[in-house]
């Protein structure tokens, strides 16, 4: 659980919610953890709040993307209703997240007892600007050895149950690093 403020500001997020990264959104702090059905990407990028909110670590170019996603009207027939953004500064099990900006979306698993949850990279170029020489050479390698670079997505985890009775198989990052489009398909 986290520590931090015991206030709680109440957001409802619905489908109509406009996406405003110019104001600042309260979540439950106290409830706030890491976000159980995460299954790619880093520990702590991903949070949940018990009323119903997902926080998403993000940077610049991903606020401008939801920008542009509400501005087109595209964000609400596609992608979580996303209010804005919320700066945070607490400490999640072993995390310490200091002055990190995050989208703040709906939670769209919080209905389902055994959400179903792929976690997918989508597109071509895996990464983003400014990027150093180095990273950049590592991520090009990454596209080139997995089916990034020959389908244009890459699956970097998923959780599946496939029987009411039967415990969840996970299938964590690296499931999709294979660079064998028919093991994808």
């Amino acid at each position: 659980m986290a520590e931090g403020s015991d206030d709680v500001h109440d957001l409802t997020v619905s489908a109509s919610t406009p996406f405003n990264p110019e104001i600042e959104i309260q979540v439950d702090l106290a409830s706030v953890k890491c976000l159980d059905s995460q299954v790619g990407g880093h520990r702590g990028i991903f949070l949940s709040s018990k009323d119903g909110k997902v926080l998403k670590r993000c940077i610049a170019e991903e606020i401008n993307f939801y920008r542009y996603l509400a501005e087109n009207g595209i964000s609400e027939t596609f992608f979580p209703a996303s209010p804005g953004t919320m700066v945070l500064s607490m400490k999640i099990d072993d995390e310490v997240i200091t002055n990190e900006t995050y989208l703040v979306m709906e939670d769209l698993t919080k209905a389902f007892i055994h959400p179903s949850v792929l976690d997918v990279k989508v597109g071509t170029v895996p990464w983003g600007w400014p990027i150093t020489e180095e990273k950049l050479q590592k991520q090009i390698k990454k596209r080139e050895a997995t089916t990034t670079g020959k389908l244009g997505f890459r699956i970097t985890g998923m959780k599946v149950r496939e029987a009411s009775s039967m415990p969840c198989s996970v299938l964590l990052i690296g499931f999709g690093a294979c660079g064998v489009p028919s093991q994808i398909v």
